[in-house]
């Protein structure tokens, strides 16, 4: 389940939050995504306290689930310029009791992206780590989600990504083609998943 943390959409208070990660739970759903847009602020960016994220986290932890962070920035951005990010990032992610998977947005993915393309795949995930205050070595042992919709030309792409990448499909649009997309990725033997917004459910609460 991913919940956008965006600052003018509805956030649930952080009792409201607990019960809904209860329910989950009791429907067998194993994670929950943290969606957060970030700028280069030190300032705290979130409508949570620091407290209450751990306290979010502490409660997904007690009942089997997992707090992902799933984060995003503010375009446009660099490689070279995401160095900028590491305050904004480390103040956060120690937030969360895992850091064994971490979910990218797609203005991050297309930085990361771009930079393969430039600089290699080898730089670019170096600097993302870190930005992201990874140990050098940790690129297997940490799962990164990168969003595939920001890949331009994916054949060419795929082959240079690290094993620990798992690509997700993004689809908000009710006729978004998500098996023609599923097919292709599927073919590159990468690892993928979806996420389907509120117009691909066909509802007007998704």
């Amino acid at each position: 389940m991913l919940v956008d943390l965006a600052a003018y959409g509805r956030i649930p208070s952080i009792p409201t939050f607990v019960a809904f990660i209860k329910l989950l739970s009791r429907l067998k759903i194993n994670q929950v995504h943290l969606y957060i847009r970030l700028s280069v602020s030190p300032a705290w960016q979130l409508l949570y306290t620091v407290g209450e994220l751990i306290t979010l986290d502490r409660h997904c932890r007690d009942r089997g689930l997992q707090l992902v962070p799933a984060l995003d920035i503010l375009q446009p951005c660099s490689l070279a310029d995401l160095d900028q990010y590491y305050p904004v990032f480390s103040s956060l992610l120690p937030c969360f009791s895992t850091a064994t998977y971490i979910h990218l947005g797609p203005c991050l993915s297309s930085v990361i992206f771009n930079g393969v393309k430039s600089a290699g795949a080898q730089q670019a995930f170096r600097r993302l780590r870190s930005c992201l205050g990874l140990p050098g070595g940790s690129q297997e042992s940490c799962q990164l989600q990168l969003c595939s919709n920001t890949i331009t030309n994916i054949a060419a792409m795929l082959d240079q990504l690290p094993p620990s990448v798992e690509l997700i499909d993004y689809g908000f649009q009710a006729d978004y083609p998500f098996q023609d997309n599923g097919i292709k990725l599927a073919r590159s033997g990468c690892s993928r998943s979806v996420c389907t917004g509120t117009s691909a459910w066909n509802c007007i609460i998704g």
